[in-house]
């Protein structure tokens, strides 16, 4: 269920291309997009990318309200253990890569949805996005 959201946000996020902080997110996505499909599958390719990999991942994690709103408050969603990036293996870096990717797609939204009701409140929007499903499109008219 939670990738059809996520990829929902991505076709409501192309309908709000004006804002130009949504278009700035989409471009972010886009480009973690091009690193999972281009991930590298032997080790020798990881290692030479492996730095470009982690430098996206710490940019997409700076001012996304929402990643730092999951790592202030108890949410239910399964992240990995923190540990340093650079000692990930090649697995783990590729699970953190699509768990940024994921958290542009609900920080686009968020967006989306402060330009629209600028009133909701910045950590009630961030905790709805974390937790809900679909419902959150429809209750903000957002298609």
């Amino acid at each position: 269920m939670r990738k059809e959201l996520y990829d929902i946000c991505y076709e409501v996020l192309s309908h709000y291309l004006s804002f130009p902080d949504v278009a700035d997110t989409l471009k972010s996505i886009n480009d973690g997009t091009m690193y999972l499909s281009n991930y590298p599958t032997d080790n020798f390719s990881f290692q030479f990318k492996k730095g470009d990999i982690i430098t996206f991942i710490q940019k997409a994690r700076i001012d996304n309200i929402i990643y730092q709103y999951h790592e202030n408050h108890n949410v239910f969603v399964p992240l990995p253990q923190r540990k340093r990036l650079d000692h990930d293996t090649r697995d783990e870096l590729h699970f953190q890569l699509e768990i940024a990717v994921s958290l542009l797609k609900l920080k686009g939204i968020y967006q989306v949805v402060k330009h629209l009701y600028p009133e909701v409140d910045d950590n009630a929007l961030s905790g709805e996005l974390l937790e809900s499903d679909r419902k959150v499109f429809d209750r903000y008219g957002l298609r």
